[in-house]
């Protein structure tokens, strides 16, 4: 899944980054999550067959939202830094 120049597609990083915000905040509130928002910021790019290492930091958990950071590192570099908001939803 690559874009025109051969690097990772927005689809697929906005994918990574959602199943990975969503895992780090489950571990906070129990119950569904809304991705509000995302923002992503490509520093270096990332191409196909590459090795990547996701960092999810939780920034806050409230009652009603959730706000995540992710950082996609590869070979010790940055590479994307991403901030997603969730709404949290009790079951």
């Amino acid at each position: 899944m690559t874009n025109h120049l051969g690097t990772i597609s927005y689809g697929v990083i906005t994918t990574i980054v959602t199943e990975a915000g969503s895992r780090v905040l489950r571990k906070y509130k129990k119950g569904d999550l809304v991705v509000e928002n995302i923002t992503l910021f490509f520093i270096k790019p990332v191409q196909i067959e590459s090795k990547i290492r996701i960092v999810p930091k939780v920034l806050e958990v409230g009652r009603k939202f959730g706000k995540v950071d992710v950082e996609i590192f590869h070979e010790g570099q940055i590479v994307c830094k991403a901030m997603l908001m969730a709404q949290l939803i009790d079951r």
